[in-house]
Order: structure tokens, then C-alpha cells, then sequence
């Protein structure tokens, strides 16, 4: 439960007054637990004694203060509501920052499951439960203070039975716990399965696996059902023995009322406010039950989420005095994840030049940028960069061509701008540039381009990711097999605005006829 807390700390940094806002707001409305109990024990007591002149007064009380008690339900909303906000706010926001500032391991379904499913777990299981025990806790306290000024030692019987049914969480908690988990789990696997269903739906289809893959996610569908339906059970049962915990100890609480009626220790008036508050007190508690077990069954979602601590960033780059002709080096490089994939590498790339590294798919050539980039870790050698560009510069030049292009579903213009500030003008005089001549207006700026271009051709969608490198004015193009599955007219395009390219070339390809390659200044060839 520390644990719990502390997460509950660092969620809200900066927004403790919401908590102390929402802690005088429950025990205002916590009122509610007397008012009601109080009126009816006084009323009883007057009817009793005939004193009906005095009726007229306590019910015009009665209004007031449950007017009172219900403004301050409202504000218990308010702070209810901007808790909700400041949560899913700050741990939607938290996951995405996480995943585009790690260095390695960036899992993209894992994040979008966690932002569009956990979180709301995390606020129905979590932080309303926090929020619904602490109302419980100060109504329940509230009242139980009423009922001990009207008579301690039967308050103190109700206090006793009231407490009965909290034992519950305690012997549940494992229970729930490993229901919630298993169910989280395959939500996530049914989830994934479904994605690539959807995403892979030509490849099933072209290949008439529709029937096969429609029996798999039918089956994880139900696994999925199924440990849903167990984790629901699970709370209900833990719920059904709560309440029968409560039934008894209510009975035993009115049993001993009556006793103290009997003996003329109580009035009837009393009697009646005695039970009603009563049940201020066991219900708050017994809810709380619900609430606890709530929290937790969210324990697996909490330890699911995505690790806060700072990963440990990538450098795989070496400043150094190098010829001045010289942008980097390979010194004995190797390139690899858990086993290298390309070994000892030696190699000196210039400034201004076009260099082309060739070979066959599968050989690793991604893998020396992914390297470049600091996306992995450089398995063993030394990458040397002139130490006349520092880091930042180094970013900032270089811009990425890739046959994996991914457009936004907003205009060409985001496209192009990324929401940066560019000029209409600069932006059309380089979609002429790139021969994308028919979206050179204002106009064509604002074409929307349809989820990830679905409104382009490939070489089109290779075009804009050029015409965005060219837009910043970058000195370094990074190219991994841009000219693969483009037609020819595109190929060719593309080609010779790679080749006019003022600046320095990598261009990673693995099928470049003879008469592409006499093109590039430098080749390093890969083999197997």
C-alpha cells in the first residue's frame, strides 16, 4: 500500500491543494450522514410529546442543511473531476514523453494499449477508489462521532460490527489480484492479435487465411472473455461475503439497541437515530471494503506501467580532430543487437560526398544506422565524427529517407512543417523541387492526405519525406533503400534529386544497377 501512495505522490506533484480541496469538501458533505438520522430521532421525540409547534422549525432546518450538504456535494465533484483530469492527463502525457525519449525498446502497443486501455483501468480501479475511501472514511467518522454523543457504548457495538466486514480484502486481496493480472494479460494478447489482424488483412486475405486467422483471434477473444468474466467474479464473491459479513453485524448491533430501550437507557427518538446513523457508519465502511479491494486488484495494472525511471541514453558517437575533408569514421566498428550482424568495419566518410553502402537483404545495413542514430548501441569499435559538428549539430543536419515512409492524416502542409513555422512560399518552391508540381499552391498545402497517405503513391509519399529534409536546409541525407519499391519514372526522380543533392549522401541499398552506382563517390560493400 506505500507503493501505492507514492505513486499517488508523483502522479500529483504540484497538485496537493486538489487533495485538500476534496478532503474539507467529503467532510462537509459527510454531514449528510447526520442530518437525515438527526431530524428523524428529533421529529419522533416531538410527535412523542405532541409539541407540534416546534415540527415547523426543524424541517426548515432540515432544508438548510441539506441544501448546504448538497452545494457541498457539488464541490466534492469539482474536485472529483479535476483529480480525473490532472491523472489521466499527466500519465497519457508521461507514457508518450517516455516513448519518444527511449533509447532502445521503444514497444508501440504496448504504449497505445497502456494510454488508450490502463489508464482508464487505472482511474475506475485506482484513483476513483482512493477518492470513493476517503468519503467513506470521513462520513463514516463523522457520524460515528454523532452516535457516540448520543450513547458511547452502543456506538461503540455499531463501531465494533461495522469493522467486521473489512477483514475481507485481507484474505481476498491475492485473489483478486492474480484475477485482475491474468485478465490484463490476455486483453493485451487479444488486443495485439486483433491489430495485426486489421493491419495485415491483404496479406491474410491475398494469401486465404481469413477463416484460419478468424478461429485464432475468435479463440483469444475468449480466453480474453473468459478471464474478464473471472475477474468480475472474483470481486462479487469477494462483495457477497463483505455483505453477509454486514448483515450479521447489523443484527447484532440492533440486538443490543433494543437491549438499551428495554433498560430505559435510550429513547425511541434516539433509538431511531441511533440506527439510521448507524448505518452511516457500516455502509461507508463496508463500501470502503469495495474500494480496497479495488485498489487492490489494480496492482497488476500499476507494476504493468511503463517504467518512469530514466533509461540510460545511447552515445554511440566519438568526437574527434579529424582530417578536415572527413565528416566520420568507422574505426573497427561492429553492428549488431544480441550477436553482431556486420564485424570490424573500417571505413572514412567525407564531407560533401555521396557514398553508397550495398549488400544483399538481411546483412545488417539498417542496423548501421539505427546505430548512427543512437536507436542501439554500437556492439564494440568506435564511430568518429569530426568534432567541428558537435551532437546537436549533428541531428540537426541530417535528415532521413527511408522506404517506410509515414505520412500524418492532416494536411500536406503538417507533413511538410511537422508543426514547425515555414513559409507557403519556401514550402511550394520545394514541392516543385521534389516534382510534386500539383500540390505547389496554397491550396494544395491544405490537401489532407488521408490516414498514412492513403491518398498517395509510393513515390509521392517518398517525395514529401524529401521535400521535408530539403524544407530545413539539411547538410546529411540518410537514406535506407528510398529507391526500393518506388516505379521507375518515380525511381528515377528520386534518383536524380539524391544525386543534386549539395550536401553529404549514405544511402543504403541492396539492388542498384551498375550505371546508379558509377553515381556515388564511395561504396561500402557488405557481404554475409
Amino acid at each position: 500500500m506505500k507503493q501505492k501512495f507514492i505513486y499517488l505522490r508523483d502522479i500529483f506533484k504540484g497538485h496537493s491543494s486538489l487533495w485538500l480541496g476534496l478532503v474539507i469538501a467529503s467532510g462537509f458533505t459527510g454531514l449528510d450522514g447526520i442530518i437525515s438520522p438527526a431530524v428523524m430521532g428529533i421529529l419522533t421525540n416531538i410527535l412523542t410529546k405532541r409539541q407540534f409547534n416546534r415540527v415547523w422549525l426543524v424541517i426548515a432546518l432540515f432544508f438548510v442543511a441539506m441544501t448546504f450538504t448538497n452545494i457541498a456535494f457539488w464541490f466534492w465533484q469539482y474536485f472529483n473531476l479535476k483529480i480525473i483530469q490532472v491523472a489521466n492527463t499527466k500519465l497519457r502525457a508521461d507514457a508518450y514523453d517516455k516513448f519518444i525519449t527511449a533509447s532502445d525498446n521503444r514497444d508501440e502497443s504496448k504504449v497505445i494499449s497502456f494510454i488508450d486501455v490502463d489508464v482508464k483501468q487505472i482511474e475506475n480501479q485506482f484513483i476513483n477508489a482512493v477518492v470513493m475511501v476517503i468519503y467513506c472514511f470521513e462520513q463514516a467518522l463523522i457520524t460515528l462521532i454523532y452516535i457516540l454523543y448520543i450513547n458511547s457504548w452502543v456506538a461503540l457495538v455499531y463501531l465494533v460490527c461495522g469493522f467486521l466486514p473489512t477483514v475481507v480484502p485481507r484474505l481476498t486481496k491475492k485473489w483478486l489480484e492474480k484475477g485482475t493480472k491474468k485478465w490484463s494479460a490476455k486483453y493485451k494478447k487479444y488486443n495485439l492479435e486483433v491489430s495485426e489482424g486489421v493491419k495485415g488483412f491483404h496479406l491474410i486475405n491475398n494469401y486465404g487465411v481469413t477463416a484460419k486467422m478468424q478461429k485464432l483471434i475468435t479463440h483469444s477473444l475468449k480466453q480474453e472473455e473468459n478471464a474478464y468474466f473471472k475477474m468480475n467474479l472474483h470481486q462479487e464473491t469477494s462483495r457477497l461475503l463483505s455483505n453477509t459479513t454486514y448483515v450479521i453485524s447489523t443484527i447484532i448491533a440492533l440486538l443490543v439497541s433494543v437491549l438499551f430501550i428495554m433498560n430505559g437507557q435510550i429513547t425511541v427518538g434516539a433509538f431511531i437515530s441511533l440506527y439510521l446513523a448507524a448505518d452511516r457508519v457500516t455502509s461507508p465502511i463496508l463500501s470502503s471494503v469495495q474500494f480496497l479491494n479495488q485498489i487492490n486488484s489494480s496492482t497488476p495494472l500499476l507494476e504493468a506501467e511503463i517504467d518512469k525511471s530514466k533509461q540510460q541514453q545511447i552515445n554511440n558517437l566519438t568526437y574527434q580532430n579529424l582530417s578536415k575533408d572527413l565528416l566520420l569514421e568507422f574505426d573497427h566498428a561492429s553492428f549488431g543487437y544480441d550477436h553482431a550482424l556486420i564485424k570490424d568495419i573500417n571505413f572514412a566518410v567525407k564531407g560533401n560526398s555521396h557514398v553508397m553502402i550495398e549488400g544483399p537483404s538481411g546483412v545488417g545495413k539498417s542496423t548501421i544506422f539505427k546505430t548512427l542514430l543512437n536507436e542501439i548501441p554500437l556492439f564494440s569499435g568506435e564511430i568518429l565524427v569530426n568534432s567541428k559538428l558537435n551532437d546537436n549539430e549533428l541531428k540537426h543536419q541530417t535528415g532521413i529517407i527511408s522506404q517506410d515512409t509515414f505520412i500524418f492524416s492532416k494536411s500536406l502542409r503538417f507533413n511538410l512543417t511537422l508543426g514547425e513555422d515555414f513559409s507557403d512560399e519556401d514550402m511550394i518552391a520545394i514541392l516543385r523541387k521534389v516534382e510534386l508540381d500539383k500540390f505547389a499552391s496554397t491550396e494544395g498545402l491544405d490537401t489532407r492526405l488521408g490516414e498514412n497517405g492513403v491518398h498517395l503513391s509510393g513515390g509521392e509519399k517518398r517525395k514529401i519525406e524529401l521535400a521535408r529534409a530539403l524544407l530545413r536546409k539539411k547538410t546529411i541525407l540518410l537514406l535506407d533503400e528510398a529507391l526500393s519499391g518506388l516505379d521507375h519514372q518515380s525511381m528515377q526522380t528520386i534518383f536524380q534529386l539524391i544525386v543534386d543533392f549539395k550536401g553529404t549522401v549514405i544511402d543504403i541499398e541492396h539492388n542498384l544497377s551498375d550505371e546508379y552506382k558509377q553515381k556515388y563517390g564511395q561504396i561500402l560493400e557488405l557481404t554475409n
